[in-house]
């Protein structure tokens, strides 16, 4: 029996650099939930049908290790995923 993979691929939306990169640093470990708020609708609004990629099926929270949880009080890319 053959295992299939549960995804083919992976993409990012944004360069993780300059800007974004500063925005997710605050959100991921200053806790800033109105940043996280702004790189939701960044991601909400961004139009993917436009990349070369094509269309996605979803978009999905990596689980954290229970220690990162602890260490952080919350799951940042659940909060962007929902």
């Amino acid at each position: 029996m053959e295992n299939k993979p549960w995804f083919t691929s992976a993409r990012a939306a944004v360069a993780y650099d300059g800007v974004i990169l500063d925005a997710i640093h605050q959100f991921k470990y200053g806790r800033n939930i109105t940043t996280g708020a702004a790189l939701a609708r960044l991601l909400s609004d961004f139009d993917f049908e436009d990349l070369e990629w094509g269309i996605f099926d979803a978009i999905v929270p990596v689980p954290l290790h229970i220690k990162r949880l602890r260490e952080r009080g919350f799951n940042q890319s659940l909060i962007l995923a929902r």
